[in-house]
């Protein structure tokens, strides 16, 4: 560069989760709207992966036109304040102004020029900002801005003037801030000095004209939206930090210089100092309760210190690595309540898939958590199948049912040899076992949501029994959504499932696979003979068996007298013993040999009226190449993937099932062109190969990788 210090700008952009193409994106608009001369810092902070790979990809992938110049760095502690600091006092070169942006952010065509001459031509202006134009609070929040001023951390500008006094007495922000922009906000407001100048918000001049639009606008793409979904939390620490910092500058009467090195110095302190305002301010907001956890945890500072590394220079035009020390490969803690080590049952498979998939993604540890007579944690086993297990003391009917448990999180950590804050991403088989870990927020926790709803179709029974059972399970439900707001993101078993999910909560499609299929489409089995197979001590299978045999299995063996139908599953000995008293059917129990029970099947039969999950028992007939007959409450859990009279048929009531049962008997040659196309789905869409690519590459997203690039190598 040619350009000096006095004639040119800068802008920092703060990066920590965003993924390589956002970013570049941000970058690219940023170049547009710049006033050139114009010198860009991206500072990502914490994340060595995204570093590397952004400074990788980046040179060539956008036109770095005029007279600007970009500069990548990686600082290793990760955290906005602290990337502020290291700005201000490390890297910024003596600019006349300098902007401030979110990595997520794209200025709008000329709003860094636009407001620069706008600032710079403001004798009282200390700084500027724009106004929010995105997202659901915009227009409250530019209203309120434009009436009675502040600043927005996403888009904003302070002279170099004042960024020298800040250098110069050594202001430096709390570490660990979430609320950075405000804090900057009221110091250019009072001029840097409350004790010898008013409030005066002319001090930050808020341009009407310039905006910004940023990744969040599309609320249902994954990619834009992984940092959204702990936000109330954070909102209610910022809440706790402005009340430790009017208390720091009102009542104590303290200056900036005097502001504590961290943020859960200066909020633990104010909250032992004012018992009675922390206690008026949780009365009023109870979720300052769970807030003020994150300024009582633990964190390792140590990197804090540690100087900023430039990765790449347009001007240099050199490329620097990020010391492989930090390029440590990602630490997963997986939680579920099915052992991720067997194959028996489907819950078991899931978990087991999901395991490995993890495994891709980093060093896995497993922690496998069910309900006991005491809370109580051991480890067991030896190399890859070393397990932490764990119980814990809990009601079904408990309101604590979901809350984190403190005992129970000390002893998981004590047998795992690691602090929980320490895994890069927490996941999670089901809702209630992951919520019973305290987890910094700063940890995100992804759930598989299988068994998210239990539904019941038209056809299933009513009594007072199942009544009651109804009213529970929507109480459950109730108090398992109100969770969703601890997750980053989800698997949902079925597109029902991802639909009736939380507006915004990044998932993903993560249906269940058949692990056992016809290696070829089989010929087609001659005879009259049906087919139900599942775990025939789960009720609802119990149910739908009973509906089936009271309801259509007359009607079928009064037209067909010749059909047969076979019971595959674990049940009680009496309970199949009742069963086989119905003319033609036989309940084998647990079958060693499925493929053999599925070759001899003429149709297979899902008569299943309620419950939840991922409906493996129809993807494994199809896998199988066989036709079947289900419920409608089972095949809507397919969506646009498998669809009625395509892939498989659909009882709709009794009548329809014995239709339908009744004319796949009599020509089941007219039904194999649906056998066969139900097969090829099967091994086309639901693959173990597709399986773990979605886990893959969703944990990319959750972890702020490129969605393009690699897990250190993992893969």
């Amino acid at each position: 560069m040619t350009n000096s210090a006095s004639n040119r700008w800068a802008l920092a952009i703060f990066a920590a989760r965003e993924s390589v193409v956002d970013l570049r994106a941000s970058v690219k608009a940023a170049i547009a709207a710049a006033h050139a001369p114009l010198v860009i810092d991206v500072l990502i902070n914490g994340n060595p992966t995204l570093a590397a790979d952004f400074a990788k990809s980046f040179p060539g992938a956008v036109d770095i036109t005029g007279e600007v110049e970009v500069r990548i760095w990686f600082l290793p502690f990760g955290d906005k304040a602290h990337a502020w600091n290291d700005y201000l006092h490390r890297i910024w070169s003596g600019e006349p102004l300098a902007f401030f942006m979110d990595g997520y952010v794209r200025p709008r065509p000329d709003s860094i020029g636009l407001l620069g001459a706008a600032v710079l031509a403001d004798a009282v202006a200390l700084g500027g900002s724009g106004v929010p134009n995105v997202g659901r609070t915009s227009k409250q929040l530019r209203g309120d801005m434009l009436a009675a001023g502040g600043i927005h951390g996403n888009f904003c500008c302070i002279k170099g003037a004042v960024i020298q006094q800040l250098k110069d007495r050594k202001i430096r922000l709390p570490v660990g801030l979430y609320r950075a922009d405000g804090l900057v906000g009221a110091l250019l407001t009072f001029g840097l000095d409350r004790q010898r100048h008013k409030w005066e918000p002319k001090r930050v001049l808020i341009h009407p004209d310039v905006t910004w639009d940023n990744g969040h606008k599309h609320w249902w793409n994954i990619d834009h939206l992984q940092s959204q979904f702990k936000r109330a939390i954070r909102q209610y620490r910022g809440v706790i930090e402005n009340c430790a910092i009017r208390n720091h500058f009102t009542q104590k009467a303290l200056t900036p210089e005097e502001l504590p090195a961290r943020v859960d110095q200066l909020v633990v302190a104010w909250a032992a100092n004012s018992p009675a305002e922390y206690r008026r301010l949780y009365l009023r907001h109870p979720l300052c309760l769970l807030a003020m956890r994150y300024f009582r945890l633990p964190r390792d500072y140590s990197k804090v210190n540690e100087p900023p590394q430039m990765l790449w220079s347009s001007a240099a035009l050199a490329f620097q690595t990020v010391p492989s020390t930090e390029l440590k490969t990602p630490r997963v803690l997986f939680v579920t309540p099915a052992s991720p080590f067997s194959m028996v049952s489907g819950a078991e498979q899931r978990s087991t898939l999901i395991r490995q998939a993890l495994g891709q993604v980093g060093q896995v540890d497993v922690l496998q958590l069910n309900q006991g007579p005491k809370t109580r944690a051991w480890r067991q086993g030896e190399g890859a199948n070393a397990c932490v297990f764990a119980e814990v003391q809990i009601s079904n009917r408990s309101i604590n049912r979901y809350g984190p448990k403190h005992d129970l999180t000390r002893a998981v950590e004590q047998e795992m040899g690691v602090r929980l804050d320490d895994y890069d991403v927490i996941v999670g088989r089901y809702i209630w076992p992951v919520c019973q870990l305290e987890v910094s927020q700063r940890v995100p926790i992804v759930v598989d949501m299988d068994d998210w709803r239990y539904r019941y179709s038209d056809e299933a029974s009513w009594s007072t029994a199942t009544a009651l059972e109804r009213l529970g399970k929507a109480i459950s439900h109730h108090w398992a959504r109100r969770q969703i707001c601890r997750f980053a993101g989800a698997f949902a078993v079925s597109e029902q499932d991802q639909r009736e999910l939380p507006l915004g909560l990044p998932s993903v499609y993560l249906p269940n696979i058949p692990l056992n299929g016809a290696t070829h489409f089989p010929q087609q089995a001659k005879g009259k003979r049906l087919l139900f197979v599942g775990s025939l001590w789960y009720r609802p299978n119990v149910e739908g068996i009973n509906w089936f045999l009271r309801q259509v299995w007359p009607g079928i063996l009064a037209a067909e007298p010749q059909a047969t139908l076979s019971l595959v599953g674990a049940a009680a000995k009496g309970v199949r013993a009742a069963w086989a008293q119905h003319p033609g059917v036989t309940a084998s129990g647990f079958a060693n040999d499925l493929a053999a029970a599925y070759a001899g099947a003429t149709l297979v039969i899902v008569p299943i009226h309620s419950g939840g999950g991922t409906n493996i028992k129809i993807l494994e007939a199809m896998a199988h190449g066989k036709p079947c007959l289900v419920t409608p409450l089972t095949a809507q859990a397919f969506g646009k993937h498998l669809q009625e009279g395509k892939h498989f048929l659909v009882g709709h009531c009794a009548s329809d099932f014995v239709e339908k049962t009744l004319a796949v008997l009599r020509a089941p040659a007219h039904f194999e062109p649906m056998a066969k196309l139900g097969y090829d789905a099967i091994h086309a869409q639901f693959t173990r190969a597709g399986f773990h690519q979605k886990v893959i590459g969703f944990l990319e997203d959750i972890l702020g990788r490129s969605t393009n690039g690699h897990i250190n190598g993992a893969r």
